[in-house]
């Protein structure tokens, strides 16, 4: 499969309340890739999220959400 166009991603960090009227960070990733399928970009981000060092380091204590795009992102 060849890919054309560049790759997309970003990234929003918010502030999340929790019950016990605390704080914890959340981070909302998205990317989208031209002409690779929803499936295969979010098998992608995946086994990325299980190997990247930042993602390693905040594990258990940063909500990360992958968003795979099948649209260019804005």
């Amino acid at each position: 499969m060849r890919l054309r166009g560049a790759a997309q991603a970003t990234a929003d960090v918010t502030l999340k309340a929790i019950p016990d009227q605390r704080y914890v960070l959340s981070v909302w990733v998205r990317v989208y890739v031209p002409g690779l399928p929803a499936e295969q970009l979010r098998s992608l981000m995946e086994t990325a999220h299980t190997v990247c060092p930042y993602s390693n380091a905040v594990r258990g204590n940063v909500e990360v959400v992958l968003l795979p795009s099948e649209e260019p992102l804005s």
